[in-house]
């Protein structure tokens, strides 16, 4: 039998070369942390720190560009059918688009190749944060200009994408996009514990888009949170896809295509879903068109504010689907056997797969002797090397999102999650890979933000308490595995009790309209939420302790924490002010 060698447990990660892959939010705060004060150059701590970003401009998901707009609108209701990425279509006789760009450092408009598919982002016109800028600032940067509006204090799409252009403008020289990144390949080291990261790109700014491979010591994920829409299981969901009567807000652009006659149901009751009944019922009159029915399964948390409307209507959650004969509509059934019959859209607020990350591989074990030839050498500069050359080295690697081998939860990954990473941020063994705003939090700006700075002080040598075996590591992980697992120990008794809690009172009330229930299920392993005041300060106090002279740069979550619970009240208020100005609520 061959005895195989561990992969590299990196002890004491001190990369010199990092790539970040992403320009939205997170890879920007990433990028500023790693190389401002000193962070890039001959004294700095690392060489050279690249960001590469697939889109022709910063901003992530606050990037709604022209581009993506229409292609999405050319295609059958004004939707791409859960294609991704959507794929090249010719725009106009030229063949090409005009958008913003950030190529070589400078930022401006430039044509986009209609050669070149496009991720769009899951932002639609008319998008208004729920954030305020406070923390949207991220430590040390220009503070968030004041909004346009004096009645409503969140900012736009774009006063939030003019931002993020506005904080890119000083570290533009590592920002390089255009830039996709197919396939992140960890490597063995110089020693059993260093790693290396071989990463397959395809620049899209070449004549033909070639794939090359480059070679980094760290990588940072930043992207990609919102690539899988994730829909509730339902009976007949799938067939009323391909007859495309269902979407994903993912898609969503605006109210105009649906039409104010349309029979249109959306499901969910965060913040998208409220946005998107809100202004699809903004096309419509009282007492002349019907009203637009919301399916949701539990009452909305504190935090998510929505005002009344007439022609919004709570209904209980979708049971199954039923296309008619000639797949034109579909019939709903709902969980308490009602029947909405010949609805003609159905638009899915119901969140995103956390986590899938399928382009990112981990070493199994140390090469052997015969394997260890077909890896590539020098990994200096770039080559055309790609694992997919040698089937000899299938076996090397396994996903990132795999559980690691003899691990307790090598049969499934419970809870689902990303495994093995240390404060949801940085993977334990192999410490040179981070993926930084994993976590969904109310707050993304000041998540990123500490942290980009805790990763930092990991990889500069000034986190010297830094755990350096994997069991302290991975101890966060450990108490919210056992904490998750207790939950789900208790959900039925939750549930039953949150139902009868429902009947009860609206039988007092009297009530006859829908009264959907409180939560009561567990929370998703990634998922912060409430709970992120458990996660923030601690960071905060992680990075201080390495560097002391960050007290004053990054701000103090708990100074904040009654601005942070209170933020809903003000955005209750603004809406109301929108209200009575006449304008809908969005």
């Amino acid at each position: 039998m061959i005895s195989h060698s561990p992969p590299p447990y990196v002890r004491a990660p001190r990369p010199r070369k990092i790539l970040i892959v992403g320009g939205g939010v997170a890879g920007l705060a990433a990028l500023r942390a790693l190389v401002e004060e000193g962070g890039v150059g001959t004294d700095g701590p690392f060489n050279q720190v690249d960001l590469i970003e697939r889109r022709d401009c910063v901003g992530g998901v606050w990037y709604l560009d022209d581009d993506a707009v229409q292609r999405e609108r050319s295609s059958v209701r004004g939707a791409t059918a859960g294609q991704w990425p959507i794929p090249p279509v010719n725009l106009s006789p030229a063949g090409t688009s005009t958008s913003c760009c950030l190529t070589n450092g400078t930022l401006h408009k430039s044509p986009s190749s209609s050669k070149k598919p496009c991720w769009p982002s899951p932002a639609y016109p008319g998008l208004r944060g729920n954030v305020l800028p406070r923390f949207l600032t991220l430590a040390g940067a220009h503070p968030f200009p004041p909004v346009a509006d004096p009645d409503d204090p969140f900012p736009t799409l774009a006063e939030t994408q003019a931002y993020l252009e506005l904080i890119a403008k000083p570290i533009r020289r590592h920002i390089q996009c255009n830039v996709e990144c197919i396939d992140v390949r960890e490597l063995p080291g110089r020693s059993e514990e260093h790693n290396r990261w071989a990463v397959r790109l395809r620049d899209w700014n070449r004549p033909g888009a070639p794939q090359v491979t480059r070679y980094y010591d760290a990588v940072i994920l930043t992207v990609g949170w919102t690539d899988v829409p994730a829909y509730p299981c339902v009976p007949g969901l799938e067939e009323a896809k391909s007859h495309g009567l269902v979407e994903h807000c993912k898609s969503y652009r605006g109210p105009e295509p649906y039409g104010r006659e349309a029979r249109i149901v959306v499901v969910g009751n965060a913040n998208s879903g409220n946005d998107v009944a809100a202004q699809l019922a903004g096309l419509r009159q009282v007492g002349k068109h019907e009203a637009i029915f919301r399916s949701v399964r539990h009452k909305a948390w504190d935090y998510i504010v929505s005002l009344p409307d007439p022609l919004i209507r709570d209904v209980p959650p979708i049971a199954k689907l039923a296309v008619n004969r000639n797949g034109s509509k579909v019939h709903v059934t709902l969980a308490d056997g009602a029947v909405l019959e010949d609805v003609d859209r159905i638009i899915f607020a119901s969140g995103y797969v956390i986590g899938k990350i399928p382009y990112v591989y981990l070493l199994n074990r140390q090469p052997l002797a015969n394997e260890a030839g077909l890896l590539p050498q020098q990994c200096t500069d770039e080559d055309d090397w790609h694992a997919g050359q040698h089937r000899a080295l299938a076996s090397l690697w396994r996903p990132l999102c795999a559980p690691p081998p003899g691990s307790p939860f090598n049969t499934v990954n419970n809870p689902e999650r990303v495994p093995s990473l240390f404060w949801q941020f940085l993977h334990a063994r192999a410490a040179t890979l981070a993926i930084i705003n994993l976590a969904p939090t109310r707050i993304p700006f000041w998540t990123s933000d500490v942290q980009s700075h805790c990763l930092r002080a990991i990889w500069d040598g000034s986190m010297t308490d830094f755990p350096d075996t994997l069991e302290r590591r991975l101890e966060y992980e450990s108490r919210r595995i056992k904490w998750l697992l207790e939950m789900k120990e208790e959900e039925p008794d939750r549930v039953k009790t949150s139902r009868e809690q429902c009947t009860k009172a609206q039988m007092n009330n009297g009530e006859s309209a829908y009264a959907p229930p409180e939560h009561a299920g567990t929370p998703s392993y990634h998922s912060l939420g409430l709970m992120i005041d458990d996660y923030g300060p601690p960071l905060r106090r992680m990075a201080i302790a390495a560097k002391p002279e960050w007290e004053n740069k990054l701000p103090d979550w708990d100074e904040h924490a009654e601005e942070r619970k209170n933020m809903h009240k003000l955005r209750k208020f603004a809406l109301l002010k929108r209200k009575e100005r006449g304008i809908r609520q969005n």
